[in-house]
């Protein structure tokens, strides 16, 4: 029997990407959105989740309804579809355009950063764009909302975030928006706006938030942990440690586990581009048997090549590539938006040394090592020593830590934000 205080209404979630997923941040909204349209518990009354571990939860709230407003260009839906709460409206709006296009071309050859002018044309383009296309759709879902005396909230992020706040703004929808990376901190008057007036601005972990609030005047914060469904990911726990001990197997046979390896989960220039530059040669000459294991494909990894006593996977699945290493590098050089790679790797007790910016000593937890942000390459690699030698205690407090991400204590949060949106708590 469904129980506790009723809430109906609809969530408008107007961005550019969300389902196909195509990166973190969509992986994350997604799964949050997924959840509430099921029925579940607030942050109040949820109970203490543990991964892989099903709980039976007693007090819920209704689901919602979704409608989600994105561009066509990503292709066709994988999981909105399957629902009858939820409808998924596109506009035919290119991702990019000539402006992006030429932010591209004329980047910076040495740090691979698109031009910011150019860059930030195409912000401006795009986002125009799609606050004309919302707009008309959302004022056909608001009286459709009216009509049938449901609330109506709406849910934006990234890129396309400026065009949906000003629709959901100019036509008193209340919104929160979530932030994810960098794009409002390197384009601060660009965001300005639609961050300072939003209802709520979400960041996972409470560092994130403090550095936004250094950065912007914002009228309310919340924090909704990073969302990471593990049994979807990894199916069980008896499955990770299946694929741990066998690659100990392959490791000893080949003769390598004495050999310390460090992996590294994708590299883009927020993601410490220019520190992996300087650090992977350094590496090499005060730490030889270290071998460093690279995953992932971009212009930025590539450029990394010859650096280092560097090994290069490509794409590879997490259930792949965390048993192989001892240890991961999360490095991060402005915004510290949590990261999900770390608790991915912790749930396989493999350790990580991150930087202390925004909420990654929050993602690392006692599960590895922080390093001051403006910590010398000398620093890092005795930290990153540290952890090698540490690894076995570090890499079971990492597994216990990765339980904060647990998706459903995270739907939990963001369920009980809507409540008070929807109750105008943040006026």
């Amino acid at each position: 029997m469904i129980c506790g205080v009723m809430m109906s209404g609809v969530i408008c979630a107007a961005l550019r990407d969300l389902d196909p997923k195509v990166g973190g941040a969509e992986m994350s909204l997604s799964t949050l959105l997924e959840g509430i349209i099921e029925p579940g518990p607030t942050s109040n009354n949820a109970p203490n989740y543990i991964p892989f571990v099903n709980t039976n939860d007693d007090n819920f709230e209704e689901g919602w309804e979704l409608t989600i407003m994105q561009s066509s260009d990503r292709g066709e839906p994988k999981w909105s579809h399957l629902n009858t709460n939820i409808q998924r409206k596109i506009v035919d709006l290119p991702v990019e355009d000539i402006w992006s296009g030429l932010a591209w071309k004329f980047r910076n050859r040495k740090s691979g950063i698109r031009n910011k002018t150019l860059y930030r044309k195409h912000i401006t383009h795009k986002n125009k764009q799609f606050e004309k296309w919302v707009s008309n759709e959302l004022s056909i879902l608001k009286e459709k909302c009216i009509k049938e005396d449901k609330a109506l909230i709406g849910i934006t992020q990234l890129t396309w975030s400026i065009g949906a706040c000003n629709a959901f703004r100019n036509l008193g929808v209340p919104y929160a928006i979530f932030v994810r990376d960098n794009i409002q901190i390197t384009n601060v008057e660009l965001y300005r706006e639609s961050l300072e007036n939003a209802d709520v601005v979400i960041g996972a972990g409470v560092g994130l938030i403090k550095q936004l609030n250094e950065i912007f005047d914002l009228r309310s914060t919340e924090v909704v942990h990073l969302p990471i469904n593990y049994s979807s990911r990894f199916t069980s726990l008896e499955n990770i440690e299946k694929s741990i001990n066998l690659a100990k197997e392959k490791r000893k046979k080949e003769g390598s586990d004495s050999i310390p390896r460090l992996g590294i989960m994708g590299i883009v220039p927020e993601k410490g581009h220019e520190i992996y530059k300087n650090l992977l040669p350094h590496l090499e000459k005060m730490w030889p048997e270290l071998e460093i294991h690279i995953f992932g494909e971009s212009f930025y990894i590539d450029s990394l090549k010859g650096l280092g006593n560097t090994i290069f996977h490509g794409n590879t699945n997490p259930k792949d590539a965390f048993p192989m290493i001892d240890m991961h590098m999360l490095l991060v050089t402005s915004l510290g938006t949590w990261g999900r790679v770390i608790n991915e790797a912790g749930i396989f007790k493999i350790p990580t040394l991150s930087i202390d910016i925004g909420s990654q000593k929050e993602a690392v937890g006692n599960g590895g090592v922080i390093v001051e942000n403006d910590a010398n390459l000398n620093e890092i690699t005795d930290k990153l020593k540290l952890l090698y030698e540490k690894r076995i205690f570090f890499g079971e407090s990492a597994q216990n830590h990765a339980k904060i991400v647990d998706h459903r204590k995270a739907i939990a949060e963001l369920r009980t934000i809507i409540h008070k949106i929807k109750d105008n708590i943040y006026e």
